[in-house]
């Protein structure tokens, strides 16, 4: 986010100090030249950063996290989007270096379509899924074998919070990703845009719940009318909830595993009996759809968050 109503030059200094002490830890763990990387390259970051600190902290993630720091820094600044761009064109540029750079040039003509896909359907999730998952479950998800997510998010850590155990859950470093994938004209991309709702229907379900407390998986479709119980042991469903009008986007169960809610495209929440699939009640107040629902740990209230711009409890 810029800094408002705080001067430039004030933010710039900032940012440059960021930098400066950014890079010299980088240059401690890769050894570089006396001087490096130079007071001509900071000023040349600073104006790409235009006031922004996550643009500032991608590009330092992104150097620092591959073999040759010299080399990622010449990527990003000959990625570097021209002075009179705007904030989010500079960003746009940062997270657009990112992206290719995970492309290696090396790669057959067969091997980047492949992992263009596989890159596309994972991110395509990740920023689809209003929460989180670990790569496990990402993997079943999105039905690619687990060492090949692995691979495809390996150059990916300047953008994504990857932990090291696979049952942890991935995570934006910052929301803006999400709003730059999503929008095809900011991404330019093709082989990179996330279709918001080629997404969803992909994913045929939004949340899953812990599948080693309850041994259940709750599936919302992405037509939204129907809502699918099945035994993870058999795969066989045992009860299809109706209801829904329109797309179900997320499912949270309650802290003691009784309730069931679903929120969905309709404006809807709707609140369901865990063990027998009842409808116990509908909730309404949002005017357009609703994006998630989550219960707090002591499951008195449930909280919603709906695209009109309101939380509703």
């Amino acid at each position: 986010m810029v800094l408002h109503n705080i001067s430039p030059s004030i933010v710039n200094h900032d940012v440059s100090i960021f930098l400066v002490h950014k890079l010299r830890l980088i240059g401690e763990q890769d050894p570089q030249d006396a001087g490096w990387p130079g007071a001509e390259v900071i000023k040349a970051l600073v104006q790409s950063a235009s006031g922004l600190f996550i643009w500032a902290a991608t590009a330092c993630r992104f150097i620092g996290e591959g073999l040759f720091a010299d080399e990622r820094l010449r990527t990003l600044l000959q990625s570097r989007a021209p002075a009179a761009a705007t904030p989010d064109e500079h960003l746009n540029g940062v997270y657009i270096a990112v992206l290719q750079y995970s492309i290696q040039p090396g790669f057959s003509q067969q091997e980047k379509v492949t992992l263009c896909s596989m890159l596309r359907d994972i991110l395509s999730s990740i920023v689809a899924l209003f929460t989180p998952l670990s790569v496990d479950s990402l993997s079943w998800l999105v039905v690619i074998p687990k060492r090949r997510v692995n691979r495809v998010l390996k150059d990916l850590h300047a953008i994504l919070d990857i932990p090291n155990d696979h049952i942890c859950v991935l995570r934006l470093h910052h929301p803006s990703f999400r709003d730059f994938l999503l929008d095809k004209k900011r991404c330019g991309d093709s082989s990179f845009w996330a279709d918001e709702k080629q997404a969803h229907r992909m994913l045929s379900c939004i949340q899953l719940s812990d599948i080693s407390q309850t041994r259940h998986l709750w599936r919302g479709l992405w037509d939204g009318l129907l809502l699918t119980r099945q035994r993870l042991t058999t795969g066989a469903a045992r009860r299809t909830l109706t209801g829904h009008t329109d797309a179900v986007y997320t499912l949270a169960f309650s802290p003691d595993s009784t309730l069931l809610a679903s929120s969905s495209a309709d404006s809807i929440i709707k609140l369901w009996d865990a063990a027998t699939g009842d409808e116990r009640q509908t909730l309404k107040g949002h005017a357009y759809q609703v994006n998630s629902a989550s219960f707090p740990p002591n499951g008195t209230l449930l909280a919603s968050a709906g695209a009109d711009n309101t939380i509703k409890l």
